[in-house]
């Protein structure tokens, strides 16, 4: 599908193919011991490494895997090192849980419109963030139902920057009769 393409080769690419500086991928990590993680990226495990480089965002920022802990979901930039292994340069874990409206969708993402009613005065404030989707982003109905307008519940990974990478995604305003059809 369109909005898979974020990751979907990552795990294929050969020798002497012309890789990205950076990719990411998304999972739940399932070992962790010393500077190495195994990540369950769907179906697949795979095993990034940390060297002292890496930036670990769960509740703070540290360069120690020390906050992590199996069954963790994460989200983990990445480089291919000098021996082909996985090094990671920035893993996030925190977790945000959200409703919004889609403002626009993409082929990799959609933006979303937070707050839309937000009072003034009150201390929601209205904003855009933007949400990427990846091949395990696990949906209620299906991708193809992100369309500009529709409410949606999101459960991500803040990475910053105003950007979640979403675990999940509930779309609401699915269940609307298709305009002529008998009842």
């Amino acid at each position: 599908m369109m909005l898979r393409l974020v990751i979907a080769g990552f795990l294929y690419l050969s020798a002497g193919s012309a890789e990205p500086a950076s990719a990411r991928l998304v999972g739940t990590i399932k070992k962790l011991a010393g500077n190495q993680l195994e990540i369950a990226v769907g179906t697949k495990a795979v095993k990034v490494y940390a060297d002292r480089a890496v930036e670990v965002h769960k509740d703070r920022t540290d360069r120690t895997l020390s906050s992590l802990k199996v069954g963790d979901e994460v989200s983990v930039s990445f480089r291919r090192g000098d021996s082909g292994r996985l090094v990671a340069i920035a893993i996030w874990a925190n977790l945000v849980t959200f409703r919004a409206v889609i403002h626009s969708v993409t082929p990799a993402c959609f933006d979303i419109l937070t707050h839309q009613d937000a009072d003034p005065q009150s201390a929601y404030q209205k904003g855009y963030r933007r949400v990427f989707v990846y091949p395990q982003t696990k949906f209620s109905t299906s991708e193809r139902d992100l369309i500009e307008g529709r409410d949606v519940h999101v459960v991500g990974l803040d990475v910053g920057g105003g950007n979640v990478d979403a675990l999940r995604v509930a779309i609401y305003n699915t269940d609307v009769p298709v305009e002529g059809r008998q009842r």
